[in-house]
């Protein structure tokens, strides 16, 4: 069977009494992702417009704005170098990013508290899966330029989603006191223990989320043994590659401009990729922004809701909403490094 074709399977459940057999099985696996994926009540709300034709995109714009954390990372991908001209308005970058990719959004939101936990099953601390990811989806909508700029948004939304089956499995681990080995191949130790590797598991929640195709193969394809033919999953193939080559992995690095080379990418192109990544963050503050007004958005932008930075804080909601402004407020502080 095709690799691509496979990806769009469930993980099966193994015979648990047979020779060598997983110690989870897929039913397991396919249930505590059903459970840890299912969109929230403002995520369902959107997604609900989405799939109604009549609902004017005026009407989808006012409901993402309710949320600060989805309108920040709509705005940020409407602004992306992706465009020319610069979106100011909701109105104008849901128009801008289009409901596919909307839809791929919010549910990447949505999983954002998955993404950022601490995986003990992995040996990754808090926001190193999420921080992995993010690196990823620049790095594959760079890349994606060099193959087909058609795909390049789309590139950037599969790079985001591209480790989702990776918490999921790791909860599964845990609940086994099951740890990767240090210095193990990460999915030929999922394959063993799980029966799957957290790429398939990836490619399967996105299907059942009805993403587009290409974007379920993408997610499925990341850890295949030869780069992908397909524009889109090369890109997020080679995309993963080099943000672990630029993390220190040599056989990432290695793997990368193998894979750039039997695809015809001049390595000058892929390593031009390595080189724009930012290496640091900047530390600079914005000088009209108060001390609170600067711990509202750092917590907005480390994924928490406004009801828990309100908690973690002590104050209302509403002066969370208020001192964290308009969403685009988020964006630029993203964007200039301050948070």
């Amino acid at each position: 069977m095709p690799a691509q074709e496979a990806t769009m399977r469930a993980p099966r459940a193994a015979d648990p009494a047979g020779p060598g057999a997983p110690v989870v099985s897929g039913r397991e696996i396919a249930e505590l992702a059903d459970r840890l994926t299912a969109p929230s009540s403002m995520v369902a709300g959107i997604l609900a417009l989405l799939d109604d034709q009549a609902a004017p995109l005026r009407m989808v714009a006012t409901r993402v704005g309710q949320s600060p954390e989805i309108a920040a990372r709509v705005l940020r991908l409407a602004n992306s170098v992706l465009y020319g001209q610069p979106c100011s308005t909701l109105d104008q970058a849901v128009v801008r990013v289009g409901v596919q990719s909307l839809r791929a959004l919010l549910l990447a939101a949505q999983t954002y508290p998955l993404m950022s936990a601490s995986l003990a099953a992995y040996r990754l601390p808090r926001l190193a899966l999420v921080r992995h990811s993010a690196e990823a989806a620049e790095a594959a909508q760079s890349v994606a330029r060099q193959v087909d700029g058609q795909v390049a948004q789309e590139a950037y939304l599969a790079a985001l989603l591209h480790d989702l089956g990776k918490p999921i499995l790791a909860i599964a681990a845990e609940t086994r006191g099951l740890a990767i080995p240090a210095g193990a191949d990460v999915v030929a130790w999922e394959r063993e223990v799980m029966g799957v590797d957290h790429a398939r598991v990836g490619a399967w929640v996105c299907n059942r989320w009805s993403l587009p195709e290409g974007v379920v193969r993408a997610i499925g394809l990341h850890h295949h043994e030869h780069p992908p033919e397909a524009p889109l999953a090369l890109s997020v193939w080679l995309a993963d590659a080099v943000v672990h080559a630029r993390a220190g992995d040599a056989g990432a690095a290695e793997r990368a401009l193998a894979g750039a080379r039997e695809r015809g990418i001049a390595p000058d192109a892929l390593e031009a990729v390595v080189a724009g990544m930012p290496t640091e963050r900047r530390e600079s503050r914005p000088h009209d922004l108060t001390e609170r007004e600067l711990q509202v958005l750092r917590l907005l932008a480390a994924g928490e809701a406004a009801k828990q930075a309100a908690q973690t804080l002590g104050c209302s909601p509403s002066t969370v909403h208020n001192q964290a402004g308009q969403a685009q407020a988020l964006l630029l502080a993203r964007e200039e490094g301050w948070v």
